[in-house]
């Protein structure tokens, strides 16, 4: 007796469509379908095949726009100097050398350099990016006397340019202390860069706190209550809760934050001479 238990058996694709092939199948489909859906179906197909042709294209040319500098300066970095005027030299250098990267390296003084942009761009970005997560925490999770009036004055800094507050700023760092007790002169100092990193008040740093003031609102608040439920403070909260939770936002400023102080002229060139 047969098990009347056992489960049915698939069907393949040749006994559902009576051993006709793909192509045929689709031709009768077609036929029970309208013009319009007719169509749609072609514009669909053809989309589909059109579609990954051109976003190569645009990949490629625009992988092209991107990497065509790179690859030149990496090319002339192994030239002679009669090759740079040659103009039969393209790409591949006639005569390589690796003169002109040590006379560079040497020009450069390139290994103090290294240490100085680490220690004002990473370390000052790191820095800023703490200070202005815990002010954009305060101002999206606590009720303070004042808080609006503070928080025109992080939108200010947004909009007013960097150039209106230089001269106070030197003036300030130049005569540090406290007037009729003690001065200290900070210009030349990394200091200069550090201080207004550690008080969020950096480089773009109004941007920064809003930012996270932006993304810590939307963030809900029960996290917060189940911290407060099992005796966990502000600060343990931020540490332990909230930060784990807002590492997209930790470093989309960090990433921010290391682009400006790398293009920055201006201010470094205010506080060093």
């Amino acid at each position: 007796m047969a098990d009347e238990t056992a489960a049915p058996k698939v069907k393949s694709a040749e006994e559902i469509g009576g051993g006709m092939s793909r192509r045929e199948l689709k031709r009768l489909r077609m036929q029970s379908m309208t013009r319009e859906e007719i169509g749609y179906l072609r514009r669909k197909a053809a989309a589909e095949k059109v579609w990954p042709v051109f976003r190569a294209v645009i990949l490629i040319g625009l992988g092209f726009v991107i990497m065509y500098p790179l690859i030149y300066m990496i090319s002339c970095a192994f030239r002679e100097r009669a090759d740079m005027s040659d103009p039969t030299v393209m790409w591949i250098p006639r005569h390589y050398t690796f003169r002109i990267i040590t006379e560079t390296i040497d020009a450069m003084d390139y290994w103090k350099t290294l240490g100085n942009t680490l220690l004002l761009n990473i370390g000052c970005s790191l820095v800023q990016v703490i200070s202005c997560a815990i002010t954009g925490y305060g101002f999206a999770r606590f009720e303070f006397r004042g808080k609006k009036l503070f928080f025109a004055i992080v939108i200010m800094m947004i909009l007013v340019p960097t150039r209106v507050i230089s001269l106070p700023l030197y003036t300030l760092f130049r005569y540090f202390g406290i007037k009729g007790l003690f001065s200290v002169n900070l210009i030349d100092s990394r200091l200069t860069m550090y201080l207004p990193a550690m008080t969020a008040n950096g480089i773009r740093a109004g941007l920064m706190i809003f930012i996270f003031r932006q993304f810590f609102k939307g963030l809900p608040r029960e996290l917060e209550d189940a911290a407060y439920i099992d005796g966990c403070g502000p600060f343990r909260t931020f540490i332990s809760v909230i930060a784990p939770n807002a590492a997209p936002a930790f470093l989309t400023v960090f990433l921010f934050s290391v682009v400006w102080y790398w293009n920055d002229y201006y201010v470094s060139n205010t506080f060093f001479t």
